[in-house]
């Protein structure tokens, strides 16, 4: 439906309808009555290089490796049933993602009108907008999870930060007589840490949009195209991430980095690495070194001194020997690598629900269930899991008796109850006393045209578009 538009003495007037908060709430393809279809696959580009082709199958072994891991999983089921205002709710917590299995405790069982309880933590709402011709029901739900984007960025850019200076802080110690550094040194402060950004934003948006996969694939082709990564290095990293033997582990990852850093000099494949690089030899190595640095550094006194204050309360705290946990924390996560640990999901769904306008999720006709997805509720450095539903619902019996049959449904009736909760109470009730006098037949049409408000509203004023709408409907 296009937006409304009214000629008025050589002037156009343009509303912009009450509805379109909810278009930009609920996007018009998230509509379930007009589903579109699948978009055809499209026509290989042949114009795609072989270091693309190579990037792109580079990409696909790291979404396998990622695939490949397993993780700890609770699914907590929330079934919703709406009674009027009211919505019945059952939480019901389970490991596993088996919606069968025995649940892990008592389930909690609540009735509430406004926000959401608390059973599963987050924030949400049932809020109703109530005319004499129908209603329209806005459900909204944020399930745990950061809602401070800003924050989530800030995050990333401050862990990227501290970990590029303690690498160069540490590679300036042990490479300070080799002539070769200070150009990578350059390197490693300025595209580096953009570098390393950036690889985190795609993950990020990766989540955010809900397509792990592509996000892991983007930043892997980023990789390749930055002269990270070859396409022959990955069949070599998959068998570094499944060696079983830690030692032997850390000797290919640290090879693999020294290898690396020895190119960015200028060092030959069939070349020796140079003795400068020996610290990266092995991980015991390159450990020992890093420990016997970043002991020596202002960061570690600090770091000493606050766990001197913590051993007052704690005494048996343990003395830390490197840096504090949360430069590191979040490096995994924001690169995607948050592969183990516990993963929670929310499975909401209403039950014995009318079909929706606009919702995240799915009806099902059959079963007239409303599932809102399998959510991940505890992904750090995303957008957390959300979950909508609206309802435009008419009131059949009124709209039959002021018009002949029902007029607004769907998309126009909630365009309506919108408008009609926008006027102010006295000019609501005028309205609504004037509604309650109509009655299909030869009078309608004269008593649409002749209302007004008191004082009158020019007819351009949204204040009208009750006739407007009420016209339009009519002539359908």
């Amino acid at each position: 439906m296009g937006n409304v538009t009214r000629l008025t003495g050589g002037r156009r007037k343009r509303w912009i309808k009450p509805t379109q908060w909810m278009r930009g709430f609920a996007p018009r393809a998230a509509r379930v009555s007009k589903r579109s279809s699948p978009r055809p696959t499209p026509f290989p580009d042949r114009s795609l290089t072989v270091a693309a082709r190579w990037g792109r199958d580079l990409a696909l072994m790291f979404v396998a490796l990622v695939c490949m891991n397993g993780c700890t999983v609770t699914t907590i089921d929330v079934a919703m049933r709406r009674d009027g205002e009211k919505i019945q709710r059952t939480a019901t917590q389970r490991k596993g993602d088996d919606p069968n299995a025995a649940p892990e405790q008592k389930p909690i069982e609540t009735t509430f009108t406004g926000p959401t309880p608390a059973d599963v933590r987050g924030a949400g709402m049932i809020h109703q907008y109530a005319s004499s011709l129908g209603t329209v029901t806005l459900y909204a739900e944020r399930f745990r999870g950061e809602d401070d984007l800003a924050a989530q960025i800030d995050t990333m850019r401050h862990t990227v930060d501290a970990n590029v200076n303690l690498l160069i802080g540490w590679f300036d110690h042990e490479l300070k007589d080799e002539p070769r550094w200070p150009v990578q040194k350059k390197f490693f402060d300025e595209t580096l840490r953009r570098d390393a950004m950036n690889l985190g934003l795609y993950m990020w948006t990766g989540r955010a949009a809900d397509d792990e996969k592509t996000g892991l694939a983007r930043a892997a082709w980023y990789l390749v195209e930055h002269a990270y990564l070859s396409p022959d290095d990955a069949p070599r990293l998959v068998r570094m991430m499944n060696e079983s033997n830690d030692e032997n582990r850390g000797v290919e990852l640290m090879g693999f980095v020294q290898r690396w850093l020895a190119k960015r000099m200028g060092i030959a494949a069939g070349e020796p690495v140079p003795d400068s690089l020996a610290f990266l030899s092995d991980q015991e190595k390159a450990k020992a070194s890093f420990t016997a640095w970043y002991q020596s550094t202002q960061m570690y006194k600090d770091q000493l001194a606050e766990w001197e204050k913590a051993r007052a309360l704690k005494p048996d705290l343990e003395k830390p020997t490197g840096p504090p946990d949360s430069i590191g924390e979040y490096i995994g996560p924001m690169l995607g690598f948050e592969i183990f640990g516990q993963h929670d999901f929310v499975r909401p769904h209403f039950d014995n629900e009318r079909e929706p306008l606009y919702t995240s999720g799915r009806w099902d006709p059959a079963t007239k269930t409303l599932a809102l997805g399998n959510l991940r509720m505890n992904k750090p450095l995303t957008l957390p899991a959300f979950a909508y539903a609206v309802w435009a619902e008419p009131n059949e019996a009124a709209q039959t008796k002021a018009f002949g049959r029902v007029i607004f449904r769907g998309e126009s009736l909630a365009e309506y109850v919108v408008w009609r909760a926008s006027l102010p109470a006295k000019t609501g009730e005028t309205w609504d006393a004037f509604l309650a006098t109509l009655a299909p037949g030869d009078g309608l049409a004269p008593a649409l045209e002749h209302f007004h408000f008191n004082p009158p509203a020019d007819a351009d004023d949204f204040t009208m578009r009750g006739i407007k709408m009420i016209d339009e409907a009519m002539t359908k």
